[in-house]
């Protein structure tokens, strides 16, 4: 059984095999096709690294960004020796989210749950 994402698929697939003299706009169900996206989900967006966003967004030590990569909240942090890590934004008690989701400046990260503090 065909299913529409195995429509999109192929439409995409004969899309791509045109010269680039022919190209147009995707077809409008790649951008709602639930089954497209999980497929993404799964191919591309959980099997590599994804960037954030710059890293002078964060020039100082304690600044951040936050961002939702599939349904796992992370976050982005300048450290105090200059570099930038990256962290699930979440409580390792009650998995609460812990900064919110935007840029800002935090000393410490706590838990809005418990107040537990990192």
């Amino acid at each position: 059984m065909t299913t529409p994402t195995d429509v999109l698929l192929g439409e995409i697939a004969r899309i791509a095999t045109h010269p680039a003299e022919q190209a147009h706009s995707m077809p409008p169900g790649v951008y709602t096709d639930e089954g497209l996206l999980a497929l993404e989900t799964e191919r591309l967006f959980s099997k590599g690294w994804i960037c954030l966003g710059r890293a002078d967004a964060m020039a100082k030590p304690g600044d951040y960004i936050t961002w939702t990569i599939g349904d796992q909240p992370v976050f982005a942090m300048r450290q105090n020796d200059g570099s930038v890590r990256a962290f699930a934004n979440v409580c390792l008690h009650r998995m609460m989210v812990m900064l919110p989701e935007a840029c800002g400046h935090a000393k410490r990260i706590v838990c809005p749950y418990h107040a537990w503090t990192y």
